[in-house]
């Protein structure tokens, strides 16, 4: 007669054994944080181009540091269409916690909020009250999940269930590293902006291959649009970055046949370079468009700076021109600390 082995004999370690492999197999590959789907080419379009330097006319800017988390800024600005006349700063700063509020001559205000509740653990809330009449108020609360090997994000813009249907923009991501060099992922946005439209859902699909001195990456989404980027580092203060985007616009044009015919394909392509040295920046790109670009910034004294950019477009035979300043006054705090630093060598 065949004996049934004791219901007590299994212990918690023999369905524990597979996970724990796995869990070992997973720590053994030694896999890194990808970051956020939203950053996946960053190096190229944020620290390369002049996406988040380049301006025209005239801007100046005048921040005070009261302590290490405490400093307030003054901004004023000539013939620009995204930045008002002036603008006043407030910014708190601490380890886990990061608060800015901004107010332009108009009194319309954004502030920021972001707050790590644990680690891994980042919740972003910002709000814009535009005072033109036209514009409506923006609300954007984000949470971040992080850890060793993955990133996963939510995002709400304007999200309400109040209506006779919900509205808003709901956005969810996913960034996975499957070796020590590449990561994949995936991004949903479900969008509706008002009671009287249908619904739309966009997802997106994401690549990323790093070495330590080089990083491609690449985005697709079904819906008519590709990005690729790739990001090379060729000394210690020369970075280079190119970018091919390619999007399906519809033809341009009236009627139901026009309306109903394929859409146009689209491509452009991006070259930049960047030179960083000890007290100056220099950034430079030209598009397949027939557009060229330049910022210089250099740090005249140590609270000091000066900012020129340049842009022409040949195309269009059209030219740009801007000039900033900025006065960066450091905290009593700070200035100790330096002091102290430079007492430190001989």
């Amino acid at each position: 007669m065949t004996t049934l082995p004791d219901p007590a004999s299994f212990s918690t370690q023999s369905w524990r054994s597979p996970f724990s492999a796995l869990v070992d197999i997973h720590k053994s590959l030694q896999l890194a944080n990808p970051g956020q789907t939203e950053d996946i080419s960053k190096e190229v379009t944020r620290n390369v181009f002049l996406n988040m330097s380049a301006f025209t006319g005239f801007k100046a800017s005048i921040s005070k540091s009261y302590s290490n988390n405490f400093h307030l800024s003054h901004q004023w600005a000539m013939d620009q269409k995204a930045l008002p006349p002036y603008g006043f700063t407030a910014l708190y700063a601490q380890d886990n916690l990061f608060m800015q509020g901004m107010m332009d001559n108009t009194k319309s205000f954004q502030g920021i909020l972001s707050v790590n509740l644990k680690p891994g653990h980042q919740t972003k809330i910002q709000a814009q009250f535009n005072n033109d009449g036209e514009s409506e108020p923006v609300l954007h609360i984000a949470h971040d999940v992080t850890n060793s090997s993955s990133s996963a994000s939510i995002k709400l813009v304007n999200f309400s269930i109040l209506d006779r249907r919900t509205t808003g923009v709901v956005t969810a991501s996913y960034l996975q590293s499957i070796t020590p060099k590449l990561a994949l992922g995936m991004e949903g946005t479900w969008a509706r902006q008002s009671t009287d439209v249908p619904d739309d859902f966009i997802p997106t699909f994401f690549a990323k291959y790093s070495t330590p001195s080089s990083i491609f990456a690449g985005q697709f989404s079904p819906k008519g649009g590709a990005a690729m980027t790739f990001w090379k580092r060729i000394s210690e203060r020369v970075e280079a970055g190119v970018e091919f985007q390619l999007a399906a616009r519809n033809a341009a044009g009236s009627g139901m046949m026009m309306m109903m015919g394929p859409p146009k394909i689209e491509g452009i392509t991006t070259v930049g370079v960047k030179y960083e040295y000890r007290q100056a920046c220099y950034r430079a790109q030209v598009d397949s468009n027939g557009k060229i670009g330049a910022f210089f910034e250099r740090r005249i004294l140590p609270p000091l700076g000066i900012q020129m950019c340049a842009e022409v477009d040949h195309i269009k035979n059209a030219s740009k021109f801007g000039v900033g300043f900025s006065l960066d006054i450091p905290s009593d705090e700070q200035i100790a600390q330096s002091n102290a630093q430079e007492g430190a060598y001989p």
